[in-house]
């Protein structure tokens, strides 16, 4: 399983929208996140203001960009958007239609073992 990766949030008007668009390409080239060759499953920790408690999806980007883009509300799930703590796990890389149904097979894993709370995505 994958460390748990959290960011900070930033204070209403703390920095404009080019600043955190030029901040977050630099990030991404800085971290040197390595292009998918495949597809990847991964779930999001929702915090508590959400009615959700985490997010299961699945994504063409490495794992940790489509954190990143979560984290800025770029094609995040509205029902989760500005509120990802952090990724919990990803597994892959698999192909599209691997990650589609591990998608939705995790969603029903969590769901059946009742310790996960609200769980939005998966599907």
């Amino acid at each position: 399983m994958n460390r748990l990766l959290r960011h900070k949030r930033h204070r209403r008007g703390q920095s404009n929208n080019c600043n955190q668009q030029a901040a977050f390409l630099a990030l991404i080239e800085g971290a040197e996140i390595p292009e998918p060759s495949d597809h990847y499953v991964y779930v999001l920790e929702i915090d508590k203001r959400s009615e959700y408690d985490y997010y299961v999806g699945q994504t063409s980007f490495h794992p940790v960009k489509r954190l990143l883009n979560h984290v800025r509300g770029h094609n995040a799930a509205s029902s989760v958007r500005g509120h990802v703590v952090g990724i919990y796990t990803w597994e892959g890389p698999m192909s599209l239609q691997a990650s589609k149904n591990r998608e939705a097979q995790l969603r029903r894993e969590m769901e059946v073992s009742g310790d996960w709370g609200r769980i939005a995505g998966g599907h």
